[in-house]
């Protein structure tokens, strides 16, 4: 998902890349010119490092050890800086620690939990978001947005369209109705566990029923 919401750029920096693979094939595919590599730790940055010896492109990738995006200090500013495969709170904490590189900079953004949370974060901090896709291997699913900074912020961004974007239910995506149907399941199974066990009036029900009526609406879309 990440590379396909990749722009054409002279400079990309993945940050975590841990083997480089989405650098590397970007830069085969022509998309990007060159790359910079960082990584918290020095095993993951030697995979890089073996990745891109492998694809003889050492030439063409630069490797930083370091955290987040103070990785990036001494090296020009990259247009694109992707993150994949980390927490939702510890991708928020780089862009909130790094605003003056994350703020000039377009942001293709994997989480791997909390994704509703980063894109209130990032539409309260003035970050639109260009762009989104979901994705599953079967049993988890991945959302993968992109985001850019034009100093608009919403003061409380809906967490239902946070959650649930309008617009890859607009595009009426079958993964994530297939998620949206996944969690109506479980809150309906929660809901009737809470009214089974006498709580029929409690907040953590209303919540449930909340939900239930959300995602019975999002879902109703794809047959209108």
């Amino acid at each position: 998902m990440a590379a396909s919401m990749t722009d054409e750029c002279d400079l990309l920096a993945d940050i975590g890349s841990d083997h480089a693979y989405l650098p590397v094939s970007l830069i085969q595919k022509g998309t990007v010119k060159r790359a910079i590599v960082t990584d918290l730790r020095e095993g993951p940055l030697s995979n890089s490092r073996r990745t891109a010896s492998r694809y003889a492109l050492e030439d063409r990738i630069d490797f930083s050890l370091g955290s987040g995006f103070d990785a990036l200090d001494g090296y020009d500013l990259p247009r694109v800086i992707t993150v994949c495969g980390m927490g939702g709170e510890l991708i928020k904490s780089f862009i909130e620690q790094r605003p003056d590189i994350a703020s000039r900079c377009v942001l293709v953004l994997q989480p791997m939990n909390n994704e509703w949370m980063l894109e209130m974060f990032l539409r309260r901090e003035g970050y639109r978001i260009e762009d989104q896709a979901i994705a599953t291997d079967g049993v988890h699913y991945y959302r993968c947005m992109k985001a850019a900074y034009d100093g608009l912020r919403e003061d409380e961004p809906s967490r239902p369209d946070c959650e649930f974007p309008p617009c890859l239910i607009e595009r009426r995506d079958p993964v994530m109705l297939s998620y949206m149907e996944k969690k109506l399941d479980t809150a309906r199974r929660i809901l009737s566990r809470m009214e089974s066990e006498g709580a029929s009036d409690s907040e953590a029900v209303s919540g449930a029923r909340e939900q239930i009526r959300i995602l019975e609406e999002r879902i109703g879309r794809y047959d209108s």
